[in-house]
């Protein structure tokens, strides 16, 4: 089970190239290490999300 603190979801369908149904999400969260933070994109991609770390702090 995954803990992290999401603080802030975003996501913008217009101005894409995605199909109407389609949708990128940017989810800002804390997490207490890198292996938490893992757990949450293997929860998203086991639930069929395709999932890119864009930024690590």
């Amino acid at each position: 089970m995954c803990c992290c603190a999401i603080s802030e979801i975003y996501h913008q369908r217009i101005f894409t190239t995605l199909p109407a149904k389609g949708l990128i999400t940017d989810i800002e969260c804390e997490a207490r290490d890198a292996e938490q933070l893992q757990g949450l994109v293997d929860a998203l991609r086991k639930d069929g999300y395709k999932v890119e770390r864009v930024e690590l702090n």
